[in-house]
């Protein structure tokens, strides 16, 4: 049986090839899931009426993503953007999953990491996350409580005795070596768990 990323990945498949007919030829995706062989029938017949359904929900997303993102349209965004997007949408507001938006969102993320450009991803949860949060706002609004720290106490009498040296000013800079003459003398390896460097 194929998995809810795998369905989702024929079904975005089968959503591109509904776009770029206009939807006129739903024949052809019938035609195309018949060659997939790692798909079950049951799994075939699944994807197949996922994509027809997220296809017929696409005003609604397309409507929804445009006043979330007005400069990018449907109609400007690439076309494996904006069938990952529908299909997410659908999923997220009407899917059989839409109680379970994180896996969608995850799934629908890391399909945009594997077809589509490297900004892509990025673009796709931002906008992903701004339909979670108006569909959680619940979720959106929950701050995770700060983990309980208590200061170190310390005696005025030890600071008396403490020298503290002000931290050298360093430079911004890529270089590696910058990096570690900084560190040089002031990380050891007791700071950090490590054994010392033998010399």
């Amino acid at each position: 049986m194929a998995s809810n990323r795998e369905i989702r990945k024929f079904t975005f498949q089968a959503l591109f090839q509904l776009d770029a007919h206009h939807g006129s030829q739903p024949e052809i995706v019938s035609q195309w899931l018949k060659t997939c062989d790692d798909l079950s029938e049951d799994a075939r017949v699944k994807v197949y009426r996922l994509a027809l359904e997220a296809f017929s929900n696409r005003k609604a997303a397309d409507d929804e993503f445009t006043k979330l993102a007005p400069t990018w349209p449907a109609y400007r965004q690439p076309a494996v953007d904006r069938a990952l997007l529908r299909l997410a949408h659908y999923e997220l507001t009407k899917g059989e999953h839409k109680d379970q938006p994180r896996l969608v969102m995850n799934d629908i993320i890391e399909l945009c990491k594997q077809f589509s450009t490297d900004k892509s991803p990025g673009f796709v949860n931002g906008l992903l996350d701004k339909v979670y949060k108006r569909l959680h706002p619940q979720a959106a609004s929950v701050v995770e409580p700060a983990a309980s720290v208590q200061p170190a106490v310390v005696e005025p009498a030890a600071m008396e005795h403490a020298a503290v040296e002000p931290a050298p000013l360093v430079a911004a800079t890529d270089e590696p070596a910058a990096v570690t003459s900084v560190l040089d003398g002031a990380v050891t390896a007791d700071d950090v768990g490590a054994e010392p460097a033998k010399e």
